[in-house]
């Protein structure tokens, strides 16, 4: 019986839960509902995936769908690549596509309808085309130059490529193989291949370090091969996969075998299982195995995106916990660690997980191991001491337990809610005591010093310090106070994590160094951390990393390089091995394989554009003309691991001297309106401090004409010129400005004199006198006070171009009002304004109107005298005076008799005004007088004024 028997009866004594490597998810969204075939990186790091659904690139930062007119089906697969990195692809319409510069085309169609499609690309960058039963080789313009290899009876198992550059293909039920080199076919015996040519037997060969192997595909035998004198060796072991479809993919040394199913299986160089169980990743149907360019290891999926694996030989979290939220961890004696969980209970870990005390009521918060007695403290129920070897616990009743330290071996000392406790423990009755010390406030951590018997305790109100009296002061650094979240000892120094000055070292109570940690220019807060082999690992705010003794990150634990989850809830060293808690579990990490070597980045310049159009040549010195001023510069590190740690730092010389730093997700610079000169663009990329070699694009633009000696001469005699017509013009336009503002003043006095004409004062003056002396002197009063707002409205607004138009309106009133003093209870009038509001117009245009109107229309009327003033707003005010008097015509004949020029004069002033007006605004303005007409009698007289108007807001 085979070993491999003894390796599966082994296996039922194990642990049946396999431990996978840590990995995170990429491309999800994207790839949903979407079955992945195979995955390529080009030769400037872009991705490609072959799908049911067609080919999609990704650049770092999109995904994009790549179209072929050609295509007749869109399930894509078998990805190849030549050394100039064109790739090249199938679909299962035995269509051959080439892509090259991001272009899709089709080179070549099989004329032939078998299944079993393979490309393989050789290093002559022929591409090898097989099918089920015959082979063909296109050359690397892509022309057929070998005539189509029929194997009759016999299928061709896959193609592999040995390291000669040999194309070997196994045929089906025969113990022969057919090798393509330099042009030629060959069928070779293999030798030592003992299987019945009756069986259906084909081979798959893999390269798995330096041994090439020949899988059998019927009974999963396994033999090794000579590519030299292809001769077999039947090897020991023998896949114990139940699926009959297996696919191999050899890498990072590792033989990755995917089935029919779902799962991956992976072996090592001697084709032995990595893992516990059969498979791992058992969630996923993984498509396809690849490793990247920078070493990660991409498992395509079918409708779930990529699995991306940044380092094999991290473990995902320990399955032995993944019914537990741990919270808190601490090392036992030298075997043991102790975790404490959100539910209270508390786990030991020896090799085995077991239970030390069951749920309670409160998460563990603070866990502490005292080597001297073998107990366990822990925070719950005010304090519990557990004896970890007889399993019985005993509440102390402290209070909220934040810290304890050892200071004789049977006193802890303990930093409380309320202060600081000794606690004293009896090891015969197995008793406990506490002593209070002097300290009355909230505590959160303490150390002892290693060289004296000083006390540093972390406080609310700050840092304190006692040198082993009771007096515990405050500390202090460059005047503030120091909030401590950790203290720790260390060769005889103590250390400080501070919430604002990094790392302080401290001694006898006196700060003697500081460190200041920082990522991105951003300082560090450290909230825990611990010394091991000269280094400090530390748990801050952007999660856990690796400091040497100056303070200086010299590794960063995130998903990028296994971490399953950045935020760190606590962690601890055991055995050589970093133990982790965070919401998605417990993952362990040995201290060695945390790499301290971070890769220099691979730069490179995208895509340049100028004036939204992209520039061929990216190289040497680039020339531009004056309007070509608008640069985009797009850079790029191809990288899924370090996305989270990479930045760009770039600069443009000539425009200036800092240095300005991105995100990794912001690899766009853009540049807008540059002025004619010479410049330098530099770029480099930054992954946690390592920098890549700088990216140097230089440009000049050149000056326009207009920049050019004999054009400035020709301008300036040209300025010279206009400026003269300008100012001759300018001064022609202030005096006509000047005129026409004399003009309007004129007629703005000229209008008052019309309001204010003599007739109206004295007869004004004669009803109020009429009012006095009839002993009325409410409506004496009233009117007085009337005909004063009247005159100082009048003056008030003759100085300005224009008033509200509320403003107007109450003038109007206000004169109307005195009027009818004088027409007694003849006289209705009407204002109609139509809720017109938030307009200004010039003042006094109106009154004159209505005042002919009164004088000469209505004074000689018998009856009732009507006068109606109506308002409408469009892109000017029209005001309509209408009056049922007599008429112009017997109104000109009374002014003959009584030889009156009231009329004209107040009439060719308001003439002037709006000839005044037309000039300044534009527009149709001015009036019109009309007689209105009843069966052709004259019934009165309608004044239509178009007034110029302002808006308020």
């Amino acid at each position: 019986m085979r070993k491999c028997l003894l390796f599966i009866l082994l296996l039922t004594v194990f642990n049946v839960n396999a431990q996978q490597p840590a990995y995170f998810m990429f491309g999800q969204a994207q790839f949903e509902g979407i079955d992945i075939y195979n995955i390529i990186q080009d030769h400037d790091h872009n991705y490609w995936f072959a799908t049911d659904q067609g080919l999609y690139q990704f650049d770092g930062y999109h995904f994009t769908k790549v179209e072929c007119d050609d295509m007749k089906a869109h399930s894509v697969f078998n990805f190849a690549i030549d050394s100039k990195g064109i790739i090249y692809c199938i679909n299962l319409s035995q269509q051959v596509f080439k892509i090259e510069n991001g272009i899709c085309s089709l080179i070549f169609t099989i004329p032939d309808k078998g299944t079993d499609l393979h490309l393989v690309v050789n290093q002559k960058d022929e591409l090898y085309i097989s099918t089920s039963r015959k082979v063909f080789v296109l050359n690397a313009k892509h022309q057929l130059i070998h005539a189509p290899i029929q194997t009759a009876k016999f299928m061709l198992g896959p193609p592999f490529m040995t390291e000669d550059g040999s194309i070997i293909q196994h045929l089906s039920n025969d113990q022969r193989i057919i090798r393509y080199k330099d042009g030629k076919t060959t069928f070779i015996p293999l030798a030592n291949y003992k299987n019945s040519v009756t069986d259906d037997h084909l081979f798959h060969f893999v390269r798995v370090d330096t041994t090439t192997y020949g899988i059998d595909n019927t009974n999963k035998d396994v033999y090794t091969l000579s590519t030299k004198e292809f001769s077999t060796q039947l090897n020991e072991n023998q896949l114990d996969v139940q699926s009959a479809l297996l696919r191999y993919y050899t890498v990072q040394n590792n033989l990755w075998v995917g089935n029919n199913t779902s799962g991956v299986l992976v072996l090592d160089q001697s084709l032995k299982r990595l893992h516990t169980t059969e498979k791992i990743f058992n969630d996923y149907f993984i498509s396809f195995v690849y490793e990247d360019d920078e070493g990660n290891i991409l498992l395509a999926t079918f409708d779930h995106g990529i699995i991306v694996i940044p380092d094999k030989n991290i473990q995902d979290v320990v399955p032995e916990f993944a019914n537990y939220k741990v919270t808190r961890i601490t090392k036992g004696a030298d075997n043991e660690l102790y975790f404490g969980t959100r539910d209270g209970g508390i786990l030991k870990y020896d090799g085995k997980l077991s239970t030390i005390s069951h749920a309670s009521n409160k998460n563990v918060e603070y866990l502490f191991y005292w080597k001297n007695h073998d107990l366990l403290l822990e925070d719950t129920k005010g304090g519990t001491m557990h004896n970890t070897k007889k399993g019985n616990a005993q509440t102390l009743h402290l209070g909220s337990l934040k810290d304890a330290i050892c200071t004789q071996p049977n006193e802890l000392l303990l930093a409380l809610n309320v202060g600081i406790v000794a606690l004293h423990y009896d090891p015969e009755k197995k008793e406990f005591k506490k002593s209070k010390h002097f300290v009355n406030e909230r505590s959160h951590c303490l150390v002892q010093e290693s060289k004296t018997s000083g006390i540093y305790l972390s406080t609310s109100s700050g840092l304190r310090y006692s040198n082993g009296n009771s007096e515990y002061r405050l500390m202090n650094h460059k005047g503030k106070s120091i909030h401590a979240y950790d203290l720790v000892t260390h060769k005889n120094k103590t250390y400080v994590a501070s919430s604002q000055h990094g790392i302080l070292i401290v001694e006898k109570g006196k700060v003697v160094k500081q460190l200041q940690p920082a990522y991105n220019e951003t300082p560090l807060t450290i909230f825990k951390f611990i010394f091991s082999n000269n280094l400090i690992y530390a748990n801050t705010q952007i999660g856990l990393v690796v400091l040497n003794l100056d303070g200086k990150i010299i590794n960063y634990l995130n998903k990028s390089n296994g971490l399953t989850a950045n935020k760190v809830i606590d962690f601890e060293l055991f055995k050589g091995e970093l133990w982790i808690t965070h919401a998605l579990g417990i993952q362990r990490f040995n201290i060695n394989e945390i790499s301290s070597h971070v890769p220099i980045p691979t730069l490179r310049i995208r895509k340049i554009s100028v004036n939204n159009q992209p520039i061929q040549s990216m190289n040497g010195v680039g020339n531009f003309q004056s309007n070509q001023r608008n640069f985009k510069f797009e850079f790029h590190v191809a990288t899924l691991r370090h996305r989270e740690n990479m930045r760009y730092h770039y600069k443009l010389e000539g425009n200036s001297k800092e240095w300005s730093i991105n995100q990794y997700e912001n690899n766009e610079v853009i540049y807008n309106a540059l002025a004619p000169g010479k410049y330098r663009f530099i770029v480099k990329a930054e992954n946690n401090g390592v920098f890549s070699p700088p990216i140097v694009y230089s440009f000049t633009i050149a000056a326009p004409y207009y920049q050019r000696w004999w054009f400035i001469v020709f301008i300036t005699l040209l300025c010279s010129v206009i400026v003269s017509i300008v100012y001759i013009r300018q001064l022609s336009i202030h005096k006509k400005k000047a005129q026409q503002i004399n003009e309007l003043n004129s007629s703005r006095l000229t209008a008052i004199q019309s309001q204010m004409n003599p007739h109206f004062i004295f007869n004004s003056l004669n009803s109020i006198q009429d009012l006095v002396l009839k002993g009325d002197i409410d409506n004496s009063y009233t009117f007085i006070t009337k005909f004063s707002n009247l005159v100082r409205r009048t003056l008030s607004y003759s100085d300005k171009d224009f008033i509200d138009f509320e403003q107007e309106i109450k003038l109007i009133e206000l004169y109307l009002s005195l009027e009818k003093l004088r027409f007694k209870e003849d006289l209705e009038y009407t204002v109609e304004t139509n809720d017109i509001e938030d307009i200004k117009i010039p003042p006094m245009l109106i009154q004159p109107f209505i005042e002919n109107a009164l004088v000469h229309g209505l004074l000689h009327k018998e009856g009732v005298k009507r006068l109606t003033i109506g308002f409408t707003l469009t892109d000017v005010l029209i005001c309509e005076i209408s009056d049922n008097g007599i008429g112009r015509e017997k109104a000109q004949e009374i002014k003959q008799r009584q030889g009156s020029n009231h009329e004209s004069f107040a009439v060719n002033a308001i003439k002037r005004r709006f000839t005044i007006l037309v000039n300044h605004y534009k527009g149709k303005l001015g009036f019109e007088i009309n007689d209105i007409l009843e069966e052709s009698t004259v019934v009165g007289t309608k004044v239509t004024l178009r007034i110029p108007v302002q808006q308020k807001y």
